[in-house]
């Protein structure tokens, strides 16, 4: 009778060898566990700084795009305007020589710089009409300024046209804040 268990002594013996070889074969294994629990906390903390690094270089990137974006719209605003008083003033006052070239200069200008805001400005203007056909375009889609003022649709366009380049205005503003 050992520790008050009344085992038969050939048991207690069995009961021994097996707790000594339990001993043994576990014996290393705490400091194994905890060596184990280490690498995988500092593993842990290397994929997170990694998963935040990622996460926060993809916000600077969609920050800059948008800027970018911001910044391409102002410019293209700018020479958008620019267009319609010089339709608006020759529409009134007449075509001049000096009217004529300013519209070209703009036309090539909006030529290059409008397809690539052409596609964000589209839906926009898709909802007012069924058939949509570009309102910024048809404004500068002629090559002389003459048949770009006498076309009957004209201020409809430049009507149409604002409300798009306001409307998509505002979603980049709303969207970077």
């Amino acid at each position: 009778m050992a520790i008050g268990i009344s085992l038969p002594p050939r048991q207690v013996a069995q009961t021994r060898l097996q707790l000594r070889t339990a001993e043994t074969a576990f014996g290393g294994h705490p400091q194994k566990l905890k060596a184990g629990i280490l690498r995988i906390v500092s593993i842990t903390r290397v994929v997170w700084r990694r998963m935040m690094n990622a996460v926060s270089n993809v916000l600077r990137h969609q920050e800059r795009v948008k800027q970018r974006q911001r910044a391409q719209f102002i410019a293209f605003e700018h020479q958008f305007e620019g267009l319609v008083d010089l339709l608006c003033a020759s529409a009134r006052e007449g075509v001049l020589k000096k009217r004529e070239c300013e519209y070209r200069q703009r036309r090539d200008w909006m030529m290059v710089h409008y397809p690539p805001i052409a596609r964000h400005l589209q839906s926009y203007w898709t909802a007012t009409q069924p058939q949509p056909m570009d309102p910024i375009q048809a404004l500068f889609c002629s090559a002389r300024l003459e048949e770009t003022i006498n076309v009957e649709s004209t201020i409809e366009d430049i009507t149409r046209a604002r409300f798009a380049l306001e409307a998509y205005g505002t979603s980049i503003d709303a969207y970077s804040n």
